[in-house]
């Protein structure tokens, strides 16, 4: 079961998201100014299914209590699994509510300010499940004279199914909501916050209880490493000094490797991290005690983990807790403000490189000011979080990867970052052979395309995040000596662009222009080069597009989220869902002429 979206209403500054979808890809990116209400996006997300409460300074003056809403993507295998203890009619009729609602279903928490402090009801899908459950049940219940007449039946004959005829009994259902709610609430994904307190960073040393597991400061921390080396503790305590020094031994070695897998950083040129743990044993009032001590080696030397740079420290105890909270449990939403913050920029690149690898099996969701900690092209996982200056009070609104060119140049200050991050020596943006599109979905489909049609032909598509943003990005183009070409769509907006870059660019020359801009005609939106039928199946997966409302204008009526429509796309050409050859003769002819077009226009500029 996964999260796939969120909304959050009357919590701090927050007074209606909206729904935000989390991305596809298992890591969702906030970013914006400080005081935008990127932690307050977070806090809320922890206070849902980790059973964290919130305080009352988080509820809204004069407005209801705080509501967060996520929802839930499930499918019919997992609910039948879920619910299998039930009857046959009682599993159907949940599936049944399941597929009316495509299998994705809203979970709500809702907060009161009680005398003795907030308390949260939670709820599924409330209160339309409610009362069909009440419903169905209510449809075999007796009269109270009926049950009357039984006389000395047992507790089970009184029970009005029990005590129907078969043909009834066999189609009742006797499901309780709130045993409903609680399965759900007990089958989401487990939310975990990571704040760099105490108990999360490993300690010099620490003492062992009766059970073997570690108590005080850093003992969540010295857990995690137990369970990431897959080291019983009891079992530790109890065997021989040369076993446990052997479990000991075959732990650090394999710790260390794998940590060096992603912290690339060396001391004094090409020494690396190593990490140790050792059992010891001390008497205390007569009784025996267990401790472990950790260290860090360079080289010869060893250091306690307090004697670490800060930086260091926080890495170390992140690797610890996502992988054992990964090997703990698969079904995992990471929470993470600023992960990195006292990291610099290659030891950043490795933590989003952990983060990166282990979203297959963790989401994560994470909070950045570092452009580092974003990369150019996958930018559908953003989501902006600024202030509204639109309205009175100064909310925090949240922006969708799709709408980027909503958000303020402040809000946007580390993705732009992230694309002027010297161009010409990374892998997005290279020398020659550059398309400037006006979106990031656009990206996606040209992208994905053009590689299955022109495997041996190079072209770097770059999303300008808007079409205003377009001339300024060809001016820095310009200014470093970049070659590109621009592809636009085909609306009025675009047209007075092409006026305005044609004069800038090319002196109002036709030739010049025609070589570098390329105009899409008769599309409104990158979604329009499929044909109706291609755009419905392979794209959105939804019934036929209506008659007389091109695939632009209907993503935009259902808002949906072109960004993580274009992504989804590429994955399944990326996957071979499907090929060329299956999209429809409308769909391929579009973009053939278009490719034929931007790869004689790059082939002008090789010359």
């Amino acid at each position: 079961m996964l999260i796939e979206a969120f909304r959050i209403q009357n919590f701090r500054s927050i007074v209606d998201t909206e729904w935000c979808s989390l991305s596809p890809d298992g890591v969702t990116v906030l970013v914006g100014q400080n005081e935008s209400g990127k932690s307050s996006v977070l806090d809320a997300l922890a206070a849902t299914f980790s059973k964290e409460n919130i305080a009352v300074a988080d509820f809204r003056a004069m407005s209801g209590g705080p509501q967060i809403n996520v929802r839930l993507s499930s499918s019919e295998p997992e609910i039948r699994s879920l619910f299998s203890k039930l009857t046959k009619r009682e599993i159907e009729f949940l599936v049944d509510f399941w597929k009316k609602k495509n299998f994705k279903i809203d979970f709500g928490f809702v907060w009161e300010n009680d005398p003795s402090g907030p308390s949260c009801a939670y709820s599924l899908d409330k209160p339309e499940l409610e009362n069909l459950i009440k419903k169905e049940t209510e449809k075999f219940k007796k009269s109270d004279a009926d049950l009357a007449s039984i006389g000395d039946a047992t507790s089970d004959a009184l029970d009005p199914v029990a005590d129907a005829p078969e043909s009834e009994r066999s189609a009742a259902i006797k499901i309780n909501y709130d045993e409903v709610v609680d399965a759900i609430f007990d089958a989401t994904p487990t939310i975990e916050y990571f704040r760099s307190r105490n108990s999360l960073l490993l300690p010099n040393e620490i003492a062992l209880d009766d059970q073997g597991n570690p108590e005080g400061n850093g003992s969540v921390a010295a857990l995690n490493f137990l369970s990431v080396a897959q080291i019983d503790a009891n079992l530790l305590c109890s065997t021989t000094d040369f076993s446990r020094e052997n479990m000991l031994s075959r732990a650090n070695l394999n710790i260390t490797n794998d940590f060096n897998a992603f912290w690339s950083q060396l001391i004094g040129g090409d020494v690396k991290i190593g990490i140790e743990c050792k059992l010891t044993e001390k008497f205390e009032g007569g009784q025996k005690k267990f401790y472990l001590t950790f260290w860090t080696r360079e080289g010869v030397n060893r250091l306690f983990p307090t004697q670490r740079s800060e930086g260091v420290r926080w890495f170390l105890s992140f690797y610890l807790h996502i992988r054992a909270a990964a090997i703990r449990k698969r079904d995992l939403v990471f929470l993470l403000d600023e992960p990195g913050a006292s990291l610099h920029a290659k030891a950043q690149s490795d933590a989003l490189r952990l983060i990166n690898q282990l979203s297959k099996t963790v989401r994560f969701v994470y909070s950045t000011h570092s452009p580092t900690m974003i990369e150019f092209e996958k930018f559908s996982r953003l989501l902006v979080v600024q202030r509204d200056p639109a309205s009175e009070h100064n909310p925090t609104i949240v922006i969708p990867a799709h709408n980027l060119s909503a958000a303020s140049k402040e809000s946007l200050s580390p993705i732009l970052s992230a694309m002027g991050a010297d161009f010409s020596s990374q892998n997005v943006i290279k020398k020659t052979r550059n398309v400037i599109l006006e979106e990031i979905s656009a990206f996606y489909y040209l992208s994905s395309l053009w590689t299955v049609q022109f495997p041996n032909e190079e072209a770097y598509f770059i999303p300008a995040n808007g079409r205003d943003n377009i001339p300024e990005l060809a001016r820095m183009f310009l200014g470093w000596g970049l070659q590109f070409v621009i592809v636009l769509d085909d609306e009025p907006d675009s047209r007075r662009l092409i006026r305005d870059m044609k004069r800038d660019f090319c002196g109002d020359d036709e030739t010049r222009a025609a070589q570098l801009i390329r105009k899409i005609k008769g599309c409104h939106g990158i979604e329009d080069m499929f044909s109706k039928s291609d755009f419905a199946t392979r794209v959105v997966g939804c019934d036929p597009i209506p008659d007389g409302l091109s695939n632009s204008s209907f993503a935009k009526e259902r808002r949906l989220n072109k960004a993580v429509l274009g992504f989804k796309f590429a994955q399944s050409i990326r996957d071979k869902k499907f090929s060329w050859s299956d999209l429809d003769e409308e769909t391929r002819t579009k973009f053939s002429s278009l490719f034929a077009d931007i790869s004689q226009m790059l082939k002008n500029h090789d010359q």
